[in-house]
């Protein structure tokens, strides 16, 4: 029974070493893959540019203003530098700090919903990704839930390791409680 014991902890320990050595590699390989992007580019830093539809006599821009744009964009990462034309209305020029920061907003930002945004990119596009405008709402979901939902993947893979892992500690439990009842009658 102590043996058995012994032996399916150690069986546990081994799992869980595994899964945790797994996630590991995996999470090296993503962020190695992101620094080779960032590495790619060189001193370039991505800048995207940004349209929307404004009058030349709209005081409002439109609903985009410097801090509201800030706003929008800073949840995909640092913003460097952000440029709004006062030439010409309804145009800005975003540079992001990361090309991963850049590729998430061109992919998944929309913008106002009474004025949304068209994202296209100035400098810095990794070469893998092509130019896209998104000059419709329509296009954009599709994109965003691909990145979501391979997240979901790998979360529900790693979840799902982890409750065999359980299942396995749980019926190795059950089967040493029985091997005791066996060897106490």
């Amino acid at each position: 029974i102590i043996r058995l014991r012994e032996e399916g902890s150690r069986q546990l320990e081994e799992q869980q070493r595994l899964v945790r050595e797994q996630i590991r590699l995996e999470r090296e390989q993503h962020s190695r893959g992101k620094q080779e992007r960032n590495g790619a580019e060189g001193k370039i830093t991505p800048k995207l540019k940004l349209r929307w539809k404004c009058r030349k006599e709209d005081e409002t821009g439109g609903g985009y203003s410097k801090d509201v744009l800030l706003q929008i964009l800073q949840k995909y990462g640092d913003v460097l530098n952000l440029l709004i034309s006062s030439r010409k209305t309804g145009s800005a020029v975003v540079e992001f700090a990361t090309v991963k920061a850049a590729e998430m907003a061109v992919k998944n930002e929309v913008g106002l919903l009474n004025n949304p945004l068209k994202i296209s990119w100035l400098e810095g596009q990794p070469r893998g990704c092509p130019s896209t405008v998104l000059p419709d709402s329509t296009s954009q979901p599709r994109t965003s839930q691909a990145s979501v939902v391979s997240e979901r993947d790998y979360e529900s893979l790693v979840m799902m390791r982890m409750r065999q892992a359980a299942e396995r500690q749980q019926l190795i439990e059950q089967l040493q409680r029985e091997d005791e009842e066996k060897s106490h009658t």
